[in-house]
C-alpha cells in the first residue's frame, strides 16, 4: 500500500462520508504520523472537495429561517464543519438583512 494507491482509492470515493469530513476537520493543521493516518487523511481530503453553494435556491428554506428546518447546535448529531459554518453564517446574514429591511 503506497501513496499512489491511496490517492487512486481517494479519487474513487463517490459516496459522501460524514465521518471522513469530521475526521478531516479534526486533523486540519496537525502533523500526521504513520501510514494509516496519512492514508486516512487522503480519503478525508477527497470528501473535503464538497463546497456548499449557499446561493442555491434549493437551500432557501434552510437559509431563510423556516422553523421546520432549524439547525440545533446543541444536538449530538450536529457537527461543526466548514459547510455548517457557511450555512450558519448565511442564515445570520439573511436574518440581519431582513431585520434591516423591516426597520
Amino acid at each position: 500500500w503506497d501513496e499512489d494507491d491511496a490517492a487512486a482509492d481517494a479519487a474513487d470515493v463517490r459516496d459522501y462520508d460524514m465521518r471522513a469530513v469530521i475526521r478531516n476537520e479534526k486533523l486540519k493543521g496537525k502533523k500526521l504520523k504513520g501510514k494509516k493516518a496519512k492514508r486516512d487523511a487522503l480519503k478525508a481530503k477527497a470528501q473535503d472537495e464538497f463546497k456548499l453553494d449557499v446561493t442555491d435556491s434549493r437551500f432557501a428554506a434552510v437559509l431563510d429561517g423556516d422553523a421546520r428546518f432549524g439547525l440545533d447546535k446543541t444536538s449530538k448529531n450536529y457537527h461543526e464543519t466548514e459547510g455548517m459554518r457557511a450555512v450558519m453564517d448565511e442564515q445570520r446574514k439573511r436574518r440581519e438583512r431582513r431585520e434591516k429591511d423591516t426597520a
